[in-house]
């Protein structure tokens, strides 16, 4: 029996885009989309490579009921011995979070600033008022060392301006969907985007998704 999950929970209001998963035990989440397996290997790597064995601090938003990030931690610890620990943040009161917002976290703690990695694993999507979003607000606000991102390339999930970061190739939207149009908005939107740190894209992961890509990427901070 198909079940739909609803993983992360950012937002009030019924805005998240249903994610298939097979059973009810929500494992492995919104990561069923390219391969928990694939997700995982990758997980894993991102925090022993670009956090440098937990060493850097990793910060998840729109954590959500945080199941990704626990398992990250176990298989983590089953695999390099270390224990991991990642910052959760997510506003939804329903969900237990070390911070709210991305600005109650740098209230607190300012030093991760320029100082972090970041997961940020099927974002919300924009709404009809703004094209930014908590994914985007982050890499602005944080300036990571290094993003760990899953979405979905036409903004199924995703935030305007962040699908617009990661849009470094025009064969992201299929051209027969009736958002074919966002190839023109990204491209527009990425040569005005201000971020105060450059970024450069690499490719994990992919599955075709009805209108575009399910998309796992690294961004990895230029020095």
């Amino acid at each position: 029996m198909l079940h739909v999950l609803h993983f992360h929970s950012a937002d009030e209001g019924n805005r998240q885009v249903p994610i298939p998963n097979l059973d009810d035990d929500d494992l492995y989440g919104s990561t069923f989309l390219i391969g928990p397996e694939t997700f995982m290997a990758a997980a894993l790597q991102f925090c022993k490579n670009e956090a440098h064995n937990g060493t850097i601090d990793i910060i998840s938003v729109g954590s959500g009921s945080g199941n990704i990030e626990r398992r990250i931690i176990r298989e983590y610890r089953r695999s390099f011995g270390k224990d991991l620990h990642i910052i959760l943040v997510d506003p939804d009161m329903n969900f237990s979070a070390d911070f709210k917002t991305v600005e109650d976290l740098i209230k607190q703690l300012p030093r991760l600033i320029g100082h972090c990695v970041l997961l940020i694993i099927w974002p919300l999507h924009s709404d009809a008022e703004t094209d930014d979003g908590y994914d985007i607000d982050a890499v602005r606000r944080l300036q990571p060392n290094a993003v760990l991102a899953l979405y979905e390339t036409a903004g199924c999930s995703g935030s305007t301006n962040f699908c617009a970061l990661l849009h470094n190739d025009d064969g992201l939207i299929s051209p027969t969907s009736k958002l074919y149009w966002r190839e023109e908005q990204y491209r527009e939107i990425r040569r005005n985007l201000r971020i105060s740190s450059t970024y450069s894209i690499v490719d994990i992961a992919q599955q075709k998704s009805p209108v575009g890509y399910y998309r796992l990427v690294k961004l990895i901070r230029s020095e």
